[in-house]
């Protein structure tokens, strides 16, 4: 399985890349860890502005293509005031 933190910067790279994603530099991605070992949590958050519902439901689309079977937390907001 691919590391969480590489995980990350995948998702990060596909949305910077993606030309229909208008507000790529609005989003944050990260990756929080809970616990250690076998009990380890690793889950995959999204937050930020974006333009409109399509861009936010491609990015989460993203998120979960590269999550490797990690839960992904869309907290992206829809905001008119991106330009």
């Amino acid at each position: 399985m691919i590391d969480v933190d590489d995980a990350v910067e995948e998702i990060k790279k596909m949305i910077n890349e993606d030309p229909t994603i208008t507000g790529a530099k609005y989003v944050l991605v990260y990756a929080q860890k809970k616990g250690f070992a076998r009990w380890k949590k690793e889950e995959i958050h999204l937050n930020g502005h974006v333009k409109n519902e399509i861009e936010r439901k491609k990015i989460e689309e993203l998120a979960l293509h590269s999550a490797a079977g990690r839960p992904v937390i869309n907290d992206l907001e829809v905001s008119s005031g991106n330009k």
